[in-house]
């Protein structure tokens, strides 16, 4: 059986917020390592830094992606396909509510230490 359109479009509307929390895994860490190898940043620069401003302005993007799904998933529930039951489109709403609000949590807890630690020490 062929997946049609809008199955292909629910799995990426249920992995939007892994998608995004990746993204932002990936764009931190990466920024961070090559900002501090690109950067000569003194260990008492302080938090207004280049780097970590841009890991802020980073964090900041993401953040706004996924507080707008978020507020899609709340305001606009997947539509049913054809021959589908009311059971499953209550699973596939609240799977796709959970993995936002996991994603959420996610970037949270990896953009912490940005603001803890200050950047390019050792």
């Amino acid at each position: 059986m062929k997946p049609g359109p809008g199955s292909i479009l629910r799995l990426l509307r249920i992995s939007a917020g892994l998608l995004i929390w990746s993204s932002s895994f990936v764009m931190l860490y990466a920024g961070y390592s090559l900002g501090c190898q690109q950067l000569d940043i003194a260990a008492d620069a302080g938090p207004a830094n280049p780097v970590t401003l841009s890991l802020v302005g980073i964090v900041a993007l993401h953040l706004a992606v996924l507080i707008a799904l978020l507020l899609r998933w709340r305001l606009q529930p997947i539509q049913a396909l054809a021959g589908e039951s009311e059971r499953s489109l209550k699973l596939n709403h609240w799977l796709e509510g959970f993995v936002l609000w996991i994603s959420l949590a996610g970037l949270l807890f990896i953009a912490l230490p940005i603001l803890m630690v200050p950047p390019c020490v050792g």
